[in-house]
């Protein structure tokens, strides 16, 4: 939760400190970076805390295995890709999609680290790392970067790049035999597509769509209106990225440890994380349905107070967001990707009425 209060702060000081048009090329930057994210992660780092967490379920984490070879050279792979992408972006005079990209790049190798980190059961230090990052953001965003969108963009860059050093320092045991792949490059990468595939698919039920809303009101040179829908976005968003950064960190891995030593107590880790969650959710939704003009007036100004309306119409896909992503990783550690792969549709169905309405909604 304090990484995500820390980023939502610094969010808060940028949108103070900006004019709205200025803002909404930040906000453009941050919907092309979170797409990049997305599409590019092709749930590598989500397969890979599985493969490690299961290494070290079975007790052969010093052993290794293709797999996790396989998914290493796919992420080098990936990252390569992206920098062409970079170079051909920037080449036709969008200069903030091409940041983007490159910051996307930095955010994938970090986010690998930090899968096999959590796989390894490090999750304390892997939640370090990222709210060390979020203070440092936090903290030059304060003091330097949060009058220009430009040293917002560098700084980005640079707290992801810290943090990944991090992450290869905490994942050495083992990406140091991952340097050195056991079979050959196409070999594995035709292995990654089946340990990939459903994850990804998962994924990219579960994304924040909402990204592409702003995304094209900024490629399209409406920055006001893409500030107006990104603050809207913002406010029902806390809750579920809090959260899927505690499952990804921690519930996650060790559920899927729990299950693969048949541990009778991963029913009371799931109700741990699931009665407090759901409190939090309706807690959330509430306050949002009831009083969206006083959260604007008091976290951003009066000057956005004409995104209340669709604040309120939108409450409840806070609460039913965070909730339903908790169920979704739950069912897939089972093994029931069916049923999860559902789950997600529905909550993107939900996203989706949200984002349209957000959209539609004269702000």
């Amino acid at each position: 939760m304090g990484i995500q209060a820390t980023m939502a702060l610094a969010g808060l000081i940028v949108a103070r400190d900006l004019a709205v048009a200025r803002y909404g090329e930040v906000a453009y930057f941050f919907s092309a970076f979170g797409m990049v994210v997305l599409l590019g992660s092709f749930g590598l780092s989500t397969q890979v805390t599985t493969e490690v967490a299961r290494l070290v379920g079975t007790g052969k984490v010093q052993v290794g295995g293709d797999e996790i070879s396989g998914l290493f050279v796919a992420r080098l792979a990936t990252v390569a890709l992206l920098a062409a992408v970079a170079g051909l972006v920037a080449a036709r005079g969008d200069g903030i999609a091409a940041v983007a990209v490159i910051a996307g790049g930095v955010a994938l190798l970090t986010g690998f680290g930090f899968g096999v980190a959590q796989g390894l059961g490090k999750a304390r230090l892997v939640a370090g790392l990222q709210l060390t990052q979020a203070l440092a953001y936090l903290g030059i965003v304060a003091g330097w970067a949060g009058s220009a969108p430009e040293s917002i963009f560098a700084t980005v860059i640079g707290t992801y790049s810290l943090s990944f050093l991090g992450a290869l320092f905490a994942s050495r045991e083992l990406l140091a035999g991952l340097m050195r792949p056991r079979r050959r490059i196409v070999e594995m990468a035709k292995a990654i597509v089946p340990l990939t595939g459903s994850v990804y698919l998962l994924t990219l039920l579960l994304a924040p769509y909402g990204a592409v809303a702003v995304l094209a009101l900024g490629k399209a040179g409406a920055f006001e209106r893409a500030a107006n829908v990104s603050i809207a976005l913002a406010l029902i968003g806390p809750l579920p990225a809090a959260l899927a950064t505690v499952i990804s960190v921690h519930y996650y891995p060790r559920l899927c440890e729990l299950l693969t030593r048949q541990n009778p107590t991963y029913r009371e880790f799931f109700e741990g994380f699931y009665r407090p969650v759901a409190a939090l959710a309706i807690l959330a939704a509430v306050i949002l349905a009831l009083y969206p003009a006083e959260v604007i007036s008091v976290l951003y100004t009066p000057r956005y107070l004409a995104v209340a309306a669709t604040l309120r119409a939108m409450a409840p896909a806070a609460g039913i967001l965070a909730v339903g992503q908790l169920l979704v990783w739950t069912l897939w550690a089972h093994g029931r990707e069916r049923w999860a792969l559902i789950g997600a549709l529905a909550q993107l169905l939900v996203l989706l009425a949200a984002v349209a309405l957000a959209v539609s909604h004269p702000t």
